[in-house]
């Protein structure tokens, strides 16, 4: 749980600086531990697909971690 609100506050500052990662997968997490136990930091790595908000399509979406998209973002403009 605590990892989920973690990794929430992180993608919370991306967007709050006007960037959408545009590929958050469990490869571009990076998870590093401190002493003592449970404080730790998640990094986002792998901000090549990353756009401005203003900048954003949905034919920018990445291919390849196509099955990480929320179904509600793969239908957009189809409802």
């Amino acid at each position: 749980l605590e990892f989920g609100r973690v990794l929430f506050r992180s993608v919370n500052y991306v967007h709050s600086n006007g960037i959408i990662h545009g590929d958050i997968t469990p490869d571009n997490i990076m998870f590093e531990s401190k002493r003592p136990e449970p404080d730790f930091i998640i990094k986002l790595t792998g901000f090549r697909y990353a756009k401005g908000l203003e900048d954003i399509q949905i034919s920018d979406l990445n291919e390849e971690s196509f099955s990480y998209h929320a179904p509600e973002v793969l239908l957009q403009g189809k409802c």
